[in-house]
């Protein structure tokens, strides 16, 4: 069993070491070279005092050929150790960012439905924990593997002094080196049985700290009055931290004790020896000297070395969250680019509940949308209609049934020639703190980028932008937000949707998807740039979702949804003629704005 253990984590520390190799070339190598370096230098160090004793006890001039040959000898070893660790240096960034950017990959190409997935998230935080954070993880792992070699030369450049006297006291000493580091051993597993514990509470600690210091959260929390609810609230989770903290040191506490007593038996012992060896005559003054230094410097890398081996098993339990994340990476199958083209959308008999829920939200929905129809999902909140939405640009599957797209599954398509076909806008979308250009096309600006003006001014001017921005200047460049930029522009809310807005109509997909991103428009407004957008996108088909029954009047079909069923279909004109659901509710919105507007 034990031997299965450590041909694992061996495995582990080998497929780590490996990765970093891939990651940065010659950051082991230099890495190495230096703890070698500093391990053989420990050794001269100890020769050289030495020596020096030896010739003050003989009142002999120290200035003799060996002394100063091991003086140069370790001051041109100390300027190759000092260049190494440059080099080790200058490399373990970079390297570092590697593997930080892998995770940031898998986030981002993992199923949506991930965002909802508790085990996926906590396992995401300790993956990106595990290759970003100072002394934990990849890291701990890499400079406790060049500490430890450094260390293992160290310890053994000591030993070999104390050996001279005895062959037992090194042989002493580090038994009970193992025996004390085994105790700290035991006391870390406890704590590493708190570690999800740990971590959850970290996760929480750090929403909190972000939703108190970050400015974007800063209008609410004054308007709202509740600086001192969330400072309550961020209290109480690190409260929970501390109580964790005190059930660690209240089951740890004693291994502590027996680690002192260990350690006191260890080195005083082994001092009394030396005392009494002196008493006798058996070593002389400057001898007694150097094994209390060689003793003294046998336990400190002797700790360090026992101390980097620990590290490095307990960590590699840890590093292993990385490699079970990134193994959740899609695997990129090699597939032709196909000529997709969109015909047809047919809902079939769809069912939905969202992960790790029992209840349903759309049950045995069926809807069939035409090349070029223009459609209105409309209903009260928690009608479905988001989901509907979100299961046509698969962010999740359906539970039940299937989606079609020219008669055929849309899960059969690849993902990449699927999402050619849609472009959407959603009430919740982002505006980057980027330039104006990329926030519209999502690219960097090229040397072709400029021929592709019209194209953009002509989006700015369908949703209204056009005002806003001064077409006659270099706006390409122009940030949207003044977060990295003090000379960027400031959008109003409404101006963000607009933006929103027009990276959808700038894809040019065949098929259009409206989730509310008009929320933060007034209802005229809205209708009008809805209309705008219907006659610039003629030919496309388009399906919108809003909660103004009125902005549904340019569009084709109506279709009104009530606890994840259709239940009413039709045009704007059929739909009031019916006097259903739909004519109440648009009636009662209509007159709440005529009462407004007197």
């Amino acid at each position: 069993m034990v031997t299965v253990k450590v041909r694992k984590s061996v495995e582990g520390v080998y497929q780590t070491f490996r990765e970093i190799h891939r990651q940065e070339k010659g950051l082991i190598a230099y890495g190495f070279l230096h703890a070698i370096l500093a391990g053989v230098c420990t050794y001269i160090s100890l020769l050289f005092i030495e020596s020096v004793f030896v010739q003050l006890e003989r009142r002999s001039g120290i200035w003799n050929t060996g002394i100063v040959s091991m003086g140069i000898l370790w001051c041109v070893l100390s300027l190759a150790m000092l260049f190494c660790k440059r080099q080790y240096d200058s490399r373990l960034f970079p390297g570092f960012l590697g593997f930080v950017n892998q995770v940031a990959k898998v986030s981002m190409e993992r199923p949506y439905s991930d965002t909802m997935d508790a085990g996926i998230l906590a396992l995401a935080h300790q993956a990106q924990n595990a290759v970003s954070g100072s002394g934990v993880g990849l890291h701990k792992i890499m400079t406790s593997a060049m500490e430890g070699l450094g260390n293992m030369i160290g310890c053994i450049s000591a030993g070999a002094v104390l050996g001279r006297i005895n062959w037992w006291i090194p042989l002493y000493c580090f038994i009970l080196i193992i025996i004390s580091n085994w105790v700290l051993l035991l006391s870390k597993k406890i704590q590493l049985n708190y570690q999800k514990v740990v971590d959850e509470n970290q996760r929480k600690y750090m929403n909190f700290h972000l939703m108190i210091s970050d400015f974007v959260y800063g209008k609410d929390i004054r308007l709202l009055k509740v600086a001192d609810w969330l400072l309550k609230r961020f209290e109480e989770v690190q409260g929970a931290g501390i109580e964790i903290l005190k059930k660690i040191c209240e089951k740890t506490w004693k291994y502590s004790v027996l680690e002192i007593t260990i350690v006191f038996m260890r080195e005083g012992g082994i001092v009394v020896y030396f005392v009494v060896m002196l008493m006798r005559g058996y070593v002389p003054a400057s001898e007694f000297i150097v094994l209390l230094i060689g003793l003294r410097t046998f336990s400190d890398y002797g700790n360090r070395l026992m101390g980097n081996i620990t590290d490095i098993h307990t960590q590699e339990k840890y590093v292993e969250s990385y490699f079970e994340y990134i193994q959740l990476a899609e695997k990129e199958e090699p597939e032709p680019e196909g000529n997709w083209t969109l015909q047809s959308i047919e809902f079939c008999d769809v069912s939905f509940k969202y992960p790790g829920s029992e209840q349903w939200v759309l049950r045995n929905f069926s809807l069939k949308i035409e090349q070029g129809e223009k459609i209105a999902l409309v209903g009260l909140n928690g009608a479905g209609k988001t989901t509907v939405v979100s299961l046509l640009c698969r962010f999740f599957e359906p539970t039940e049934g299937c989606i079609l797209t020219n008669h055929i599954p849309i899960t059969e398509i690849p993902i990449k020639d699927y999402y050619k076909l849609l472009a959407a806008a959603f009430q919740d979308a982002t505006v980057f703190a980027f330039s104006l250009w990329e926030n519209i096309t999502m690219s960097r600006v090229s040397k072709n980028a400029y021929n592709d003006f019209s194209k953009v001014q002509e989006v700015l001017n369908t949703i209204g932008l056009a005002e806003k921005i001064d077409l006659n200047t270099d706006f390409i460049q122009q940030n949207v937000s003044k977060r990295f930029d003090e000379k960027g522009m400031n959008f109003s809310g409404g101006e963000q949707c607009k933006l929103v807005l027009a990276r959808a109509l700038y894809k040019n997909a065949p098929c259009i998807l409206l989730d509310e991103p008009t929320a933060a428009l007034d209802p005229i407004a809205e209708k009008e740039l809805y209309e705008m957008i219907g006659e610039a996108c003629k030919d496309k088909t388009m399906i919108f979702i809003s909660h103004r029954m009125a902005s549904a009047r340019f569009c084709d079909r109506i279709i009104f949804l009530k606890e994840g069923k259709i239940i009413e279909d039709g045009t704007f004109e059929e739909l009031l003629t019916e006097e259903g659901e739909y004519a109440h509710l648009f009636e009662m919105q209509a007159r709440y704005y005529e009462e407004k507007s007197r």
